[in-house]
Formats: structure tokens, C-alpha cells, sequence
């Protein structure tokens, strides 16, 4: 019996695909291992805030968006925290 798996799990992966990178090249663009990778695929793991903003780093729009809610920021403030992260980098 397969498990259904997290919606932030399918959205990392295809993400992931999207970008058309591999486990281990996302992995290695974080800092990351490609196990680390996998679990969060496979809905073992979740990204830390940390990580998630990584990923709103590399990407625009309404997936970027996403990503930046998973770390509790409210819509409202997501253009400022994007321009925010455009800045520091």
C-alpha cells in the first residue's frame, strides 16, 4: 500500500524537475546532500525556513511565493521579504 505524500513534498519534487535539476544537483545548489534531497521528496523530511527561502531564491512568481509561505510569512508581506532577499544576495 503506497502512502499518499505530503503536499509540500510533490511540490519540492516537481519543483525540482521544473528546474531541471537532478537530486543531486538541487542538492548541491542548497549546501546540501542528495539524501536530504530524497527525504524531503519522499515526505521522510521537511525544509527548514532556511531552506525554503533558498529554494524562493531560485525561482520567481507564484512557486517562489509558495516556498516563502511554507515559512509562515502571510502573502501580504511576501513582496517585501522577496525585495528583501533581491537586496541581500
Amino acid at each position: 500500500m503506497s502512502r499518499t505524500l505530503p503536499k509540500w513534498s510533490q511540490q519540492l519534487k516537481a519543483f525540482r524537475r521544473s528546474a531541471n535539476l537532478s537530486q543531486t544537483g538541487l542538492a548541491s545548489k542548497l549546501g546540501i546532500t542528495k539524501k536530504t534531497v530524497a527525504e524531503w521528496e519522499q515526505g521522510r523530511q521537511e525544509p527548514g525556513p532556511r531552506r525554503y527561502i533558498q529554494l524562493a531564491k531560485m525561482t520567481e512568481g507564484e512557486q517562489a511565493l509558495w516556498f516563502l509561505e511554507r515559512v509562515g510569512l502571510a502573502r501580504k508581506f511576501l513582496g517585501r521579504v522577496c525585495r528583501f532577499i533581491e537586496e541581500a544576495d
